[in-house]
């Protein structure tokens, strides 16, 4: 099976591979669901993909979430491991129900209180 050109966009924007059970789209191929297992630095690349309903990623080194400033239909937001100080690009996510920041440098939890909808931190 090909990946879809949007995959394969994302995978050369970062220099990895995404396995082919780690995303999921929509009939109109828009990316529902994307998991990242290989380190990344960079958000960028997912900065357009306004139907995203949850990203995961694991042992990156991410440290700006400016990016997903306008994923407002972003549901769940895993990043673990990464160089996340600032979580206040997030504070408009009102969808967002979870999220997990785990061993990241984040000291201030307080631009996330006004989430109404996150059920587990």
């Amino acid at each position: 099976m090909e990946k879809p050109k949007e995959i394969l966009k994302l995978e050369s924007e970062w220099g990895i591979q995404i396995d082919h059970n780690c995303y999921q789209f929509t009939q109109q191929n828009q990316i529902l669901h994307l998991i990242i297992k290989q380190s990344i630095k960079d958000l960028s690349p997912i900065r357009e993909l306004t139907y995203l309903r949850s990203f995961c990623c694991f042992d990156s080194e991410i440290s700006d979430l400016e990016p997903l400033i306008n994923l407002s239909k972003l549901e769940v937001l895993m990043i673990i491991g990464g160089n996340i100080e600032n979580i206040s690009p997030i504070t408009n996510l009102e969808n967002l129900f979870y999220l997990d920041l785990r061993k990241n440098k984040i000291k201030d939890i307080s631009p996330i209180t006004n989430l109404k909808n996150i059920n587990q931190i």
